[in-house]
């Protein structure tokens, strides 16, 4: 349903930890934007070419190689059938991403459907993990059982 991906920070990769720059055209935008505003003219030390999609730098003073977390969500569209249906609510608020997922008896019900389904099209009912990461308090429980835990009184 959505990734936690890692990427670096402005400051990981850049000259001497420096701001870096994605491409010429931005740091020119925020030169004229500065200037126009009369504001002090930003830094080009940093230099050119920040990428996201590079791993932190485990030696930058900026971010201590952390990095930045981004929450990639899957293309609904693109999800296996019937997965988005376990999703009631998801949106984007002041402290990041809400997910709220249906109840776990719904969850339950939508699995079983789910796995009823990659059964008759030979998918392999042994994926239905992946379809959904829940927590598990025995490690030889499956997901129905967790569910069905949790259901009950």
């Amino acid at each position: 349903l959505f990734d936690i991906l890692k990427m670096a920070c402005r400051y990981c990769w850049g000259q001497d930890n420096a701001f870096q720059w994605t491409t010429e055209r931005e740091f020119t935008e925020a030169l004229g934007d500065a200037l126009d505003h009369g504001r002090r003219p930003p830094s080009s030390v940093g230099g050119i070419g920040y990428r996201r999609d590079r791993a932190p730098n485990p030696d930058c003073p900026e971010c201590s190689g952390q990095g930045l977390d981004q929450v990639r969500i899957s293309d609904s569209a693109q999800l296996p059938d019937g997965a988005a249906h376990l999703i009631s609510r998801l949106s984007t608020g002041p402290h990041g991403l809400n997910l709220t997922l249906r109840s776990p008896r719904d969850l339950l019900s939508a699995l079983q459907t789910l796995q009823a389904m990659s059964e008759a099209n030979g998918d392999g009912a042994r994926d239905m993990e992946n379809v959904i990461l829940l927590p598990r308090t025995e490690p030889s429980e499956t997901v129905e059982e967790s569910l069905v835990r949790d259901v009950e009184p």
